[in-house]
């Protein structure tokens, strides 16, 4: 099997790399490691340039169709009807009609059996277009790579890391059983065949080790942003508070219950900043309910600036749902909320085990029930001024010494040295 002299990394992500904070610096971090970086990056919209040159990185670009990202209307609907929404009402569960539970049921069977073989097809067409593209090592981000990642591995004898952002089965928990058996069957097969599996957090580490049975826990990589320079508040904070989401306005995410909540909350204001498939049922919701007062959609900005924009703010909010049926969320740490504590911002964050664990142990914000509309009014009735400016200085202070992610490409690093010294292992 080849060894990593060759020193050629081949990263595989379904979205656009400029764009995803995680990849981004993942392989950022790496560029004096690796002689050669190519990046193979499926986009879901019209590409511009289809290959891209940045230091030692070539970006090679494809067309990657995602739903969630997708503008027209007809797309939109079936991914509401896919995945069922309560604000809307479109959910097979919520309608009384026999026949309509039947006939959306039988849809939400097609979209998710149809995505799931969408997605074997473009990880084939990925392995048949960037063949020639020889590595030795294969990185492939999330399970809607997966398969290419092995595939091209095994095609150049070389290794492969798994980098799991998510339990991926888990992210749609009204997804009908066989499309997540399917999904799990598939992550479980590759992932004990590759040499390494990265992933966000200890509980989903936990989780993928016991459902795949894999020899080894896999290696924890935190969503940390790098280290930003200087301080970046400059502000006591001060009534209304300005509370912010930042990122995609997707479903699973209780934006439109987090909405609905400030009609019970009064001396706060909420800000979204970004984009995607809910958008314009936010808006819908903020005429419905006249909140124009108290909710304010904004442009989104380059990831670049997100963390200098939004030092501006007081309290970085991440609303997550999770239960039983959704592990995805419930045992969460979104990117938001690392660079929320990097931007010196308090955290507002669902009750949920992860998150209630970093903001417990480092005294940085506070957590509500996402399933309870009046209880981020009740937290934040709770926050005084100095509170809240302690908060904020100990998440800034978190997020240099511990959340930060020059800490955590160590680990990352640490993996491919083991890579590179192993013998008869991988590729």
């Amino acid at each position: 099997m080849a060894s990593l002299d060759k020193k050629h990394l081949v990263t595989i992500v379904n979205n656009e790399f400029l764009k995803d904070p995680r990849v981004h610096r993942t392989i950022f971090s790496l560029t004096d490691t690796f002689g050669q970086i190519s990046v193979v990056s499926g986009v879901p919209h019209p590409i511009r340039k289809k290959q891209e040159h940045l230091k030692n990185i070539v970006i090679y670009r494809h067309r990657f169709f995602k739903p969630n990202f997708g503008g027209a209307r007809i797309v939109k609907w079936a991914t509401v009807v896919a995945v069922g929404s309560k604000a809307t009402g479109i959910s097979p569960e919520n309608s009384k009609n026999k026949p309509t539970r039947i006939c959306s049921s039988l849809l939400r069977n097609i979209l998710f059996l149809g995505w799931f073989t969408y997605l074997l097809m473009m990880n084939l067409v990925i392995v048949i277009r960037y063949r020639g593209i020889a590595g030795s090592l294969y990185y492939a981000n999330d399970l809607d790579t997966l398969l290419a990642g092995y595939l091209l591995s095994r095609l150049h004898r070389a290794r492969l890391i798994y980098d799991a952002h998510e339990l991926y089965s888990d992210l749609f928990e009204t997804g009908p059983k066989l499309y997540r058996l399917l999904l799990n069957r598939l992550e479980g097969s590759l992932a004990r065949k590759a040499d390494a599996v990265i992933t966000v957090n200890d509980s989903i580490a936990e989780i993928l080790q016991a459902r795949h049975d894999l020899p080894q826990k896999p290696t924890v990589l935190l969503n940390c942003p790098p280290l930003q320079p200087g301080p970046t508040r400059t502000h006591f904070p001060r009534l209304p508070y300005k509370i912010l989401y930042h990122g995609m306005y997707l479903p699973g995410r209780n934006l439109e219950g987090l909405v609905l909540s400030m009609q019970y909350v009064e001396d706060a204001r909420l800000y979204l900043r970004g984009y995607g498939v809910l958008e314009e049922l936010l808006k819908q919701i903020v005429d419905q309910h006249r909140l124009h007062d108290k909710v304010f959609l904004l442009d989104p900005v380059p990831m670049a600036e997100l963390i200098s924009q939004a030092a501006e703010f007081d309290i970085g909010i991440v609303p997550y749902p999770g239960n039983a049926l959704n592990l995805n969320s419930y045992y969460c740490t979104p990117n938001k909320a690392f660079e929320y504590m990097m931007a010196g911002l308090a955290l507002a964050v669902s009750d949920l085990p992860e998150l209630k664990r970093i903001v417990n142990e480092c005294e940085v914000g506070i957590t509500f029930d996402s399933s309870d509309p009046k209880s981020l009014g009740q937290a934040l009735r709770e926050l005084t001024k100095e509170s809240l400016q302690q908060m904020q200085v100990n998440a800034s202070t978190a997020a240099r010494e511990t959340f930060n992610f020059e800490l955590e490409a160590q680990k990352l690093r640490r993996v491919i040295q083991n890579l590179q010294d192993s013998k008869g292992q991988g590729a």
